[in-house]
């Protein structure tokens, strides 16, 4: 037993190895599609260095999420107003901040396996599986050799619904930095005083 845990630790390795191209990536853009149940959320995601934009495309209304390394704010083009959250106050609070580079923060340990190695939308792919921390699901993801990036991901969660993502239209390259900046003129409501002031309740 002890060869097999030994090629389980290399195997293993290999996919951090494969996680870490991700988060070595200068600058990506990609186009974004999760189904759910009864909805479709269409999405194209721009991210740099930790900085993360995402716009969201729901039943033909448009919302921008920006990280921006420091707060995230949620923006509605319609209004031209933005609701801001500051993470640092949030971490642990449910509240995530986007980063498609790190999943290896939701894996539980021991689970990720190699299934195959397919050619997915013409991109080589390495498909894994495993299971989330805190028993939340298991995720069968297609991952690309060359960017270490998820093209697709099928999770099913623990009451059995089954989500799905595909990225597609991926290009890498550095982003002008006004990318991940708001636009003139946005009205924006800082959220921390009211968050302080949930927190406090008991």
């Amino acid at each position: 037993p002890a060869q097999s845990t030994a090629q389980q630790a290399v195997q293993e390795e290999t996919i951090q190895a494969l996680f870490a191209k991700a988060k070595q990536m200068s600058g990506v853009t990609y186009d974004s599609e999760i189904l759910m149940k009864e909805m479709t959320i269409k999405s194209k995601v721009w991210t740099d260095k930790g900085k993360v934009k995402i716009e969201n495309t729901t039943q033909n209304k448009k919302f921008i999420i920006i990280f921006d390394g420091e707060d995230m704010f949620q923006y509605d083009p319609s209004t031209n107003t933005a609701m801001k959250f500051p993470i640092k106050a949030m971490e642990g609070k449910g509240q995530q901040k986007p980063n498609h580079a790190d999943y290896s923060d939701y894996i539980a340990p021991d689970s990720l396996k190699t299934l195959e190695k397919v050619t997915y939308e013409g991109v080589k792919c390495r498909v894994i599986s495993y299971n989330m921390k805190n028993g939340e699901g298991a995720v069968k993801m297609w991952v690309s050799e060359e960017y270490g990036f998820p093209m697709r991901m099928e999770m099913t969660t623990k009451d059995g619904e089954k989500i799905t993502t595909t990225n597609k239209n991926i290009k890498v390259g550095s982003l002008p930095p006004d990318t991940f900046k708001l636009p003139d003129g946005a009205k924006i409501q800082d959220m921390s005083e009211m968050m302080k002031r949930m927190q406090q309740k008991p």
